[in-house]
């Protein structure tokens, strides 16, 4: 259909522009009583005629392809609005996921139970608030005690680590105004930053709720969104950039599926182990680790740091334990959960994604580490698709 339709178009073209077709020439009735399947015998005949007239209408009006230095115009004035809007790009793309996951609980509801997909998406978000409501008031409370407790553990156990290396006789302000302290972690600001973080707690809150209405609109009419998109394209590259986009979403829908077991399993497991080597504040620093766990390689090593100042408040032999928690979950993770939970997720390597991580990170702040990663897995998908296929013809393997 799309091939006569193209041809139709050519053929009409030709014949305003007074080009000359011999079909439409015998028949009375003109271009539109040609049969569909001469359009079709005839389509290389007419298509060569028309792109030549085309090319002759375009040099005579002046069109034809932009110059270099628009070209490289519109590529600095983009990455200005990028760099400009990168705050609500992100929070955007937060959105974006948070409808992803939505829509593939209702869709998967939906079919489960053969129901209507918006009441299934009514239900799937019920449920959602319901076990986040839950979660708050059975822990809440606790994790706000906690929170301000582990706080103060930290500046203790931090002064103590300054006082135990100067009591070695390292001198941490040397001569010729050089100053250890500048290697080490500013203990006095993480402590003393807890009020600037409770303020800056409420822009945080802000833009989660900005995402969440953003996700929720996403997930109960995805459609409108992804043809008004594909829309953008020519006509030939619809079918195929819509295929890419479905491609692009089924990988972000493995890859939460995948962070959700895996950050639900790290919460209990490291809860579990805490209790029994009686690690105090286990559930605060159980749920740092279970969220951390959404940022792939950083987040558990800056979890197992946590583990091991809030150890040496009980001692050393403690924050020895702390370490064997630690690795201990690392060897699960590792293991067992990240083949198993990512195992139809798109593959990323190592070091791509911790490099990654650190260029969102210097550009963007801590939301850029928090969606490297998502956002790395669905561009590799589109980079794939769009370029090293359709462009390139297909990827290099050397031997």
């Amino acid at each position: 259909m799309e091939r006569r339709s193209f041809a139709r178009e050519l053929k009409l073209e030709a014949v305003h522009l007074r080009a000359a077709h011999p079909m439409a020439r015998k028949h009375r009735y003109g271009v539109a009583r040609v049969p569909p399947a001469t359009l079709g015998r005839e389509f290389e005949r007419n298509m060569g005629s028309a792109i030549i007239l085309n090319a002759a209408t375009e040099k005579r009006h002046g069109m034809g392809k932009p110059p270099a230095w628009a070209i490289v115009l519109g590529l600095v004035l983009l990455g200005a609005i990028v760099w400009i809007a990168s705050t609500a790009l992100l929070i955007i793309f937060m959105g974006t996921l948070i409808g992803v996951a939505l829509d593939a609980g209702a869709s998967r509801l939906a079919r489960l139970l053969g129901g209507h997909r918006p009441s299934a998406l009514a239900v799937v978000i019920l449920v959602v608030s319901a076990l986040v409501i839950g979660a708050l008031s059975w822990g809440g409370t606790t994790l706000v005690m906690q929170f301000g407790q582990i706080v103060d553990v930290i500046d203790t156990q931090g002064s103590k680590m300054i006082d135990t290396i100067e009591g070695t006789g390292l001198q941490l302000n040397g001569g010729d105004g050089f100053d250890i302290r500048s290697l080490m972690p500013n203990v006095s600001a993480l402590a003393g930053g807890a009020t600037n973080a409770i303020f800056s707690l409420f822009g945080v809150i802000g833009n989660i709720v900005i995402a969440v209405a953003l996700g929720i609109f996403f997930a109960v009419e995805p459609k409108i969104y992804k043809n008004g998109l594909v829309s953008l394209f020519v006509k030939q590259r619809r079918r195929r950039i819509s295929d890419v986009l479905g491609k692009a979403a089924a990988a972000l829908r493995w890859w939460l599926l995948g962070q959700g077991i895996a950050m639900l399993a790290i919460f209990f497991l490291t809860y579990v182990l805490l209790l029994l080597i009686g690690m105090p504040y286990a559930l605060l620093l159980a749920a740092q680790a279970g969220v951390l766990e959404f940022i792939p390689m950083l987040g558990p090593a800056v979890a197992g740091v946590v583990f091991i100042i809030a150890g040496f408040a009980i001692g050393p032999h403690m924050a020895l334990w702390a370490v064997g928690v630690y690795a201990l979950l690392q060897v699960v993770e590792g293991n067992v959960l990240q083949p198993v939970v990512q195992e139809q997720a798109v593959r990323l390597p190592a070091a791509f994604s911790l490099s990654f991580q650190l260029l969102m990170g210097a550009l963007f702040g801590m939301l850029g580490i928090m969606l490297a990663v998502p956002i790395a897995a669905a561009g590799k998908v589109l980079f794939e698709e769009l370029y090293i296929k359709d462009v390139v013809g297909g990827a290099w393997t050397d031997g």
